[in-house]
């Protein structure tokens, strides 16, 4: 390897690292919010306590809870507060009472709502957290119940989606977009040590890196808006003390 082209494989790989870890960020600045639909049944990584996606006639997706819900989100910005967003719905005949929901985050009870027969948002706001953990957000819904005979399963609520707002500009996990820089910064190399032009080896870097941060971004988007309007929204209540 010639010095000249080492020396521009290393200011490529700066340069990449830098186009890698902005283009990782971006989404966070044009789309802050998370956003989760029950389009597919969420890993357990993510999300515990749901059964399979289910679809209604119109094609709108949606999944039973059990008894209790656990959303695990890895590296959410906490120095600010972000306000949690569920539709859902009780989903269950007249003759059985109707569900509340009592929302938890990291171990403290924060709020309850209760839950209605028709879908509606149900709101609280997670406090701001200096620790550097994941924020766990816990959804118990009493009381449950069993469908019958032919169907076993402990029912909670209908849950359609979940979203996560910020007040402001959330940062972007920090050990995500390091790998992002990294990333970034061991392509250019390639692409310059393989002889690439440079005009398309900005625009390979560019693209790849931009790609990178859209797809790891989670995204809010409603594909069935005709069917979303909620009939009403409930801003979550502080629980009764005992």
């Amino acid at each position: 390897m010639t010095q000249p082209l080492l020396i521009r494989a290393i200011v490529a790989a700066i340069v990449g690292a830098v186009v890698g870890a902005a283009g990782f960020a971006a989404p966070y600045v044009f789309r802050p919010d998370y956003v989760a639909t029950l389009d597919n049944t969420p890993t357990p990584a993510v999300a515990r306590g749901l059964h399979p996606t289910e679809f209604e006639a119109d094609g709108l997706s949606f999944a039973w809870t059990e008894g209790r819900v656990t959303l695990v989100f890895e590296g959410l910005d906490r120095s600010r507060p972000w306000t949690l967003v569920l539709r859902a719905k009780a989903g269950r005949g007249p003759g059985l009472p109707l569900p509340t929901a009592t929302v938890g985050v990291d171990g403290t009870a924060l709020a309850t709502a209760p839950i209605g027969p028709r879908w509606q948002d149900v709101r609280m706001v997670l406090p701001t957290d200096a620790r550097k953990r994941p924020t766990r957000i816990t959804v118990d819904v009493a009381p449950t119940f069993v469908p019958g005979p032919a169907d076993s399963r402990t029912l909670g609520m209908i849950l359609d989606e979940v979203r996560l707002i910020p007040d402001g500009l959330p940062s972007p996990p920090g050990r995500a977009v390091t790998a992002a820089a990294m990333a970034g910064a061991i392509v250019a190399a390639m692409i310059v040590l393989v002889g690439v032009p440079a005009p398309w080896a900005i625009g390979l870097i560019v693209g790849f890196s931009s790609r990178r941060g859209w797809r790891c971004r989670p995204a809010p988007r409603r594909t069935r808006a005709s069917t979303w309007p909620p009939s009403r929204a409930w801003p979550a209540a502080p629980p009764s003390s005992p």
